[in-house]
């Protein structure tokens, strides 16, 4: 990866790129016409136009229907010659001829006009200066207009022939999507042929015009007149990063049939070399999934250090994802979702965010499970790929389980006093897949449990009782351990009851506030447990959902001591007429009558009677504003542990500005296993937004600073113009990068143009993911790609 970049240098210089480009785009444009192009739902950014009317089932066609001719005036011959004015109307089936005169020949059904005529069936409309038709040879017409009304499209043909079976062919041809009176784009070819049966149209020699600039050369185009599916090239993405340079991806689709297809994208890197990438999707009545993968066969910008210390460069990279659910007979279903890399440096050199830097580890499994309404029942094989090996120790990273399997029960007895009761199960092996000095082995949890609900008007009573029961079989042991057949059995009693007050407030009642009040009794025996081993137990973050479980740990390996009563109140103010909540407010704390004793390795013990303060607040009582807040306090050492607020105001679904802050104590972590200790926590502000300045100009832009070290994480900036028949967005963006801090600057251009697809690797996708709240306009595209359908 390249060294730190200044700050001064790329990103500003193209945000001063964009300030101009936004005030050329600032003048007046006229306003769009309606109903020209409706755009429906799709995935990954693909558009559904609207649909073209549907022919009915064993209909004649329209080549097979006589010709049926009418006008004002009529001069006939004995030979069946003559001439025909005045709302001359000729229809044939579906399709129709208008003209002021024609000269008609009886015999061969044909009509011709040096005038000018009108033609139109379901799917085009045409107009020319002059022009001939015959329900034998077809029509043929000069210096013609053609309007696509599925496709909202329009054109001109120096020549332009009909065939008898519904093709029109043209030359010399300017095609586009956009109003009339606005030739911001168009498509010109030599030759275009318009299959108006099968829908799909096919070109020679064409070249996107683009404000009368050639932005792209075919010698061949295929596109449909329909929304459905059909092969061929999608248009081409372009992007430049420090690492990769200039890219370009020009993806090819295969429309292999209704229900699955295929998607092949290359793209080269100037600094890289060709990556093969390709996306698969199926869909049956039971079963759905996706793979998609990328594979570069020499990256000449990436070396690393082979077993000899030499430096060894322009290695594979590839990566590959799996995704794959089977619905099968009585309630059993598959679910396998697996990804791999080349190597761990694959996300830093090229992802197009900090995603590349925050990406830890990945996830490969398959389960296999049953769903009842009495009977849980899971079977899955799991296993990681670490990616950041540099700053995950050893021990710190995650098991295979191979296998895993889960049973649970629930069962309910009675109705106004209710009984449930069942049992949750687990057997797992735990290995590692790497040399540490770590333990392997079996564990079996078993927790038979009965809770009594009580409920009435505006308060509920659950006492519950259980008894969990743990047992290691063990091949490997860990530092500190000695015994290979570990156990632990303990029982767990609690009692969890609350209250909800209601009273009107307002000075038409039209407002209803809350009090609700609740206290969770826990007591759990003491055991000893430092013989037993850490797979997959944690420590999680305090909340108020955190508060009032029956573990304040993760995972079956430590089961907290209890003798403790936790305590928690929520207020909420409500619209008495419909619900709507306005603010809710909830604090709550445990207060230990015997601190806690199980304690993880390197944990510190919990110090005074009671836990941390936690509280969340959350603000909706005004239409455009919301605000939410989470804190955790420490009131032993008078310190805030962790604290989230976000602002956000909302006029709009795509007018939003919000203003984050996250804050988590900064704090060493000591070592195990004699691996080295590291620090943890941050301190980050954020502030991001999109906002239409005028008319079709809308601004976003987003920056995340560390607070600590004064850095800036990520910042871009872009403007997107919205016309009638195109869309262009223009942005650059500047992020982490790589686990050591260091960054990497993106430039991307997108362009969309209304009945064709969008160029540019930029997507709605991904404002929406980082403008919290921001919800796109519809976009003026239409894609060859569509959903999958379902053929069973």
């Amino acid at each position: 990866m390249p060294a730190f970049m200044p700050r001064s240098s790329t990103f500003w210089s193209v945000t001063v790129l964009l300030g101009a480009v936004v005030s050329v785009a600032w003048a007046d444009e006229p306003t769009c016409p309606t109903e020209r192009l409706v755009v429906g739902s799709a995935p990954q950014g693909a558009a559904a136009v609207r649909a073209a009317p549907q022919s009915t089932p064993g209909a004649t066609r329209s080549e097979d229907q006589p010709v049926e001719v009418s006008s004002d005036r009529a001069s006939i011959g004995a030979d069946g010659r003559g001439t025909l004015s005045g709302h001359v109307d000729v229809r044939q089936g579906d399709r129709h001829i208008q003209a002021n005169q024609i000269e008609y020949d009886h015999d061969l059904g044909s009509i011709e006009t040096k005038e000018h005529i009108d033609y139109q069936d379901p799917l085009v409309h045409v107009t020319g200066s002059a022009g001939k038709y015959s329900a034998a040879a077809g029509g043929e017409f000069t210096s013609a207009n053609f309007d696509l009304k599925q496709r909202g499209a329009r054109g001109t043909a120096q020549e332009m022939r009909l065939t008898p079976k519904g093709v029109l062919d043209l030359r010399n041809v300017t095609f586009t999507n956009c109003p009339v009176g606005d030739n911001s784009w168009e498509l010109r070819a030599s030759d275009i042929s318009l299959d108006t049966n099968s829908k799909i149209g096919t070109g020679r020699g064409a070249k996107i015009d683009f404000m009368g600039v050639p932005v792209m050369y075919l010698p061949w185009i295929s596109f449909p007149l329909s929304n459905e599916r059909k092969s061929g090239f999608l248009f081409p993405s372009i992007g430049n990063t420090s690492s990769g340079g200039l890219q370009l991806s020009v993806p090819y689709y295969f429309n292999l049939a209704p229900n699955y297809d295929f998607t092949f994208e290359p793209t080269a890197y100037t600094r890289r070399g060709i990556d093969l990438g390709g996306d698969v999707r199926f869909l049956t009545a039971s079963q759905h999934g996706e793979v998609d993968w990328n594979f570069l066969p020499r990256d000449s910008n990436f070396c690393t250090t082979n077993a000899l210390g030499e430096e060894d460069c322009g290695q594979s990279r590839s990566r590959v994802r799996l995704f794959d659910v089977w619905e099968m007979p009585y309630d059993f279903r598959m679910t396998a979702h697996a990804e791999n890399v080349s190597d761990t440096h694959y996300f830093e050199d090229f992802s197009q965010g900090p995603e590349g830097a925050s990406t830890a580890f990945l996830d490969r499994s398959v389960i296999f499970s049953y769903r009842d309404e009495h009977w849980r029942a899971d079977a899955q094989a799991q296993q990681y790929q670490t990616i950041d090996i540099q700053n995950v120790q050893l021990y710190q990273r995650p098991y295979a389980r191979v296998p895993r399997v889960v049973i649970d029960s629930d069962w309910s007895y009675g109705e106004n006093i209710v009984a449930r009761y069942g049992f949750d199960s687990e057997v797992v092996n735990f290995r590692r897949e790497i040399e540490a000095p770590d333990s392997e082995g079996w564990r079996m949890d078993l927790m038979p449990r009965a809770t009594l609900d009580v409920t009435g008007a505006g308060y509920y009573l659950r006492p519950g009782l259980a008894w969990r029961l743990t047992q290691y079989e063990l091949d490997n042991l860990g530092p500190g351990l000695t015994n290979r057949s570990p156990s632990r059995t303990l029982p767990v009693a609690s009692f969890d009851t609350g209250l909800v007050f209601e009273r009107n407030s307002g000075s038409r009642d039209q407002r209803k506030l809350t009090l609700e009040p609740r206290l969770l009794y826990l007591y759990v025996p003491y055991r000893n447990q430092d013989q037993l081993p850490v797979f997959d137990t944690a420590l999680p973050d305090l909340n108020p959902i955190q508060l009032f479980r029956l573990n304040r740990y993760v995972g079956a390996d430590r089961v907290s001591d209890a003798n403790q009563l936790s305590v928690g109140v929520t207020s909420r103010l409500l619209d008495a007429g419909n619900g709507r909540q306005f603010l809710a407010v909830t604090l709550g704390q445990t207060y230990y009558f015997q601190t806690p004793r199980v304690l993880l390795p390197g944990e510190a013990p919990p110090s005074g009677n009671t836990s941390n303060l936690v509280g969340q607040l959350s603000l909706t009582a005004y239409d455009d504003w919301s605000a939410e807040l989470a804190a955790e306090w420490d009131p032993h050492n008078e310190r805030s542990e962790r604290t989230t607020v976000n602002l956000q105001y909302k006029p709009a679904p795509d007018k939003v500005i919000n203003l984050g802050y996250r804050y988590e104590r900064f704090q060493f972590v000591e070592g195990q296993f004699g691996q080295p200790g590291y620090e943890q926590g941050f301190d980050q502000v954020e502030v991001s937004g999109t906002w239409p300045v005028k008319g079709r100009v809308n601004l976003f832009a987003r920056e995340v600073v560390s607070l600590r070290d004064d850095t800036e994480l990520e910042r871009f900036f872009g403007f997107e113009y919205r016309a009638c028949c195109w869309r262009m967005r223009l942005g650059a963006r500047r992020f982490v990068s790589n686990h050591d801090g260091s960054q990497d600057t993106g430039i991307w251009l997108q362009l969309e143009l209304a009945g064709l697809a969008g160029v540019g690797s930029a997507s709605d996708a991904f404002l929406t993911e980082e403008i919290r709240g921001y919800l796109p306009a519809e976009a003026p595209s239409s894609r060859i790609q569509a959903p999958l359908k379902n053929v069973y």
